[in-house]
């Protein structure tokens, strides 16, 4: 009669910790697939293979990474192409309340120089081309989006925030790393200015 009883007891406690670790994967499961896909592609492995870009992680008076992607105009854009021209590099993605606040800075910026004194690539992080086509409709923006799928180039560029944009001069050098924001028109146009050569 006793060892029944253990026995029942043991058969009670597997199927109790059983649908416990059921539950647990459960969970996990969900949460894996309701987390934008920006933010799964930010975590998503490092060792993960990344063609198309050279170098190492960016960092202030070194040459730019270089990187190829893919924009909603479905034309390819290589950084070292447009070697020449300042070039302002802004990681971001549509869930992110302080991109869209700078969004709309950068756009005015872009626009006071429509003869293309400057480059601004807006690298959309892990998120569907007809999402981020609505997204730039929404807010009539007009400077090349590119879509970094695997975050595979937020990677290279040891992006840990978003916003993060990086300012490039003519010659691939980087000159400023900034992080967070967001970023005001003042200061948008100062960095590009100074980029430039020209008094801010």
């Amino acid at each position: 009669m006793r060892t029944s009883r253990f026995w029942l007891i043991g058969i009670i406690l597997t199927c109790s910790l059983m649908l416990v670790g059921a539950a647990l994967m459960a969970v996990g499961l969900v949460y894996m697939n309701v987390r934008p896909a920006s933010v799964q592609a930010l975590v998503a492995p490092a060792a993960e293979s990344t063609p198309a870009l050279t170098q190492g992680a960016p960092q202030v008076g070194a040459l730019a990474p270089d990187f190829t992607l893919r924009g909603l105009d479905q034309k390819n854009v290589r950084l070292s192409q447009l070697r020449g021209k300042p070039v302002m590099v802004n990681f971001w993605a549509t869930w992110c309340g302080p991109c869209s606040a700078e969004m709309p800075n950068i756009e005015k910026v872009y626009e006071k120089y429509p003869n293309g004194d400057f480059a601004v690539l807006a690298v959309n992080q892990g998120e569907y081309a007809d999402q981020v086509s609505g997204y730039a409709d929404l807010y009539h923006l007009h400077f090349p989006i590119l879509l970094d799928e695997k975050a595979q180039v937020a990677r290279v560029y040891r992006v840990q925030a978003l916003p993060t944009t990086v300012f490039i001069d003519r010659d691939g050098i980087v000159r400023e790393i900034h992080i967070g924001g967001p970023m005001t028109t003042e200061f948008i146009e100062k960095e590009i200015l100074t980029l430039l050569g020209k008094t801010p």
